[in-house]
């Protein structure tokens, strides 16, 4: 007599299969959710972090640049270095942001005058702070021996950093004077010092 072999009915039915696909398909859409949040945060986090750095580095620039002026004044070219014969300066510096495509930098056209005699040295072109796709725009307003730069760094029209300083002028460049200067405004910084 043979024995009759069961048949095993065990296995999952078609509605738990469906139930199971439709699971773990809700569970991959709310982990790509979660993983696209975190990637977009980070990349606004990198791209602020950058903006910060930029920004630090030519406020320092100015602030630098801008503590021991015996002079200061717009001028309307990159080359227009002072002919004021009254009021001489050993150093001279033309600041000016410069847009080259996307790769943007605050640049600077340098000379110096050497020490024996009245000969400049040839002037010398400089980029101070490479920003690439950022774009730093910063206002001075000086009054007499201080000065309040204001700058703002952005990228595709959109601010990530600000930052605002108060630095004393040590050499009273604007004999009690105001200036006001803007990046924006077409026309170029020009600093004279006597480093």
């Amino acid at each position: 007599m043979m024995k009759k072999r069961k048949k095993n009915l065990k296995g999952f039915t078609l509605a738990e299969e469906v139930i199971t696909v439709i699971l773990i398909g809700i569970l991959i859409v709310t982990a790509t959710g979660i993983l696209m949040s975190a990637i977009r945060i980070f990349s606004q986090n990198v791209i602020s972090l950058n903006a910060q750095a930029r920004g630090i580095a030519v406020m320092d620039q100015l602030t630098d640049n801008l503590t021991y002026a015996k002079k200061l004044e717009t001028v309307n070219s990159t080359s227009a270095f002072s002919t004021d014969a009254a009021n001489p300066c050993s150093y001279e510096m033309i600041l000016y942001p410069e847009t080259t495509g996307d790769n943007n930098s605050l640049s600077s056209n340098v000379r110096l005058k050497y020490v024996s005699g009245n000969t400049w040295q040839t002037p010398v072109q400089n980029k101070l702070c490479q920003l690439n796709s950022y774009e730093v725009e910063y206002n001075i307003e000086a009054n007499g021996s201080f000065a309040v730069i204001k700058l703002e760094v952005k990228r595709h029209g959109k601010t990530w950093y600000t930052e605002h300083r108060t630095i004393e002028l040590k050499n009273d460049p604007l004999n009690g004077s105001t200036f006001t200067y803007t990046s924006t405004g077409g026309e170029y910084l020009y600093i004279g010092s006597l480093e």
